[in-house]
């Protein structure tokens, strides 16, 4: 009987967790202040950009070479860490002067020289850091 309850709580909490995990991008957000860019994923990915690191920013445009897709992936090869909640919206490419600590897939430690994310918006991002 123990055993019993004891393994319907953890199948509960794994479902759970597991939920929330898929969830949790809706509870994404990009957020600009004075001195940081800050990208949140929901809880499976997150990099805090110092906004003097940013070497460059420019518009992204898939192509079927380099298609958009959604999620989150990093490559090892080139540092580019990408969070795209949507790949039908724009895209940005944040080049920065030195790699930064970033965590992507939910718990993956990684050094990203750049990131690729999607915005409903680029237009406000993009006036930020010409005028920087």
């Amino acid at each position: 009987m123990i055993a019993a309850t004891c393994v319907d709580v953890l199948a509960g909490t794994l479902t759970l967790a597991l939920i929330l995990a898929f969830a949790s991008p809706l509870w994404g957000s990009i957020t600009l202040t004075p001195t940081t860019f800050r990208l949140h994923f929901g809880i499976l990915a997150a990099i805090d950009i110092d906004v003097t690191n940013i070497a460059a920013v420019r518009e992204m445009k898939p192509n079927p070479r380099h298609p958009a897709e959604l999620g989150l992936d990093f490559d090892d090869n080139s540092a580019l860490l990408s969070i795209i909640r949507s790949p039908k919206s724009p895209l940005l490419q944040l080049d920065l002067h030195e790699p930064i600590p970033a965590r992507t897939q939910g718990w993956r430690r990684v050094h990203a020289s750049s990131v690729l994310t999607s915005v409903s918006d680029p237009t406000p991002l993009l006036t930020a850091f010409e005028s920087s």
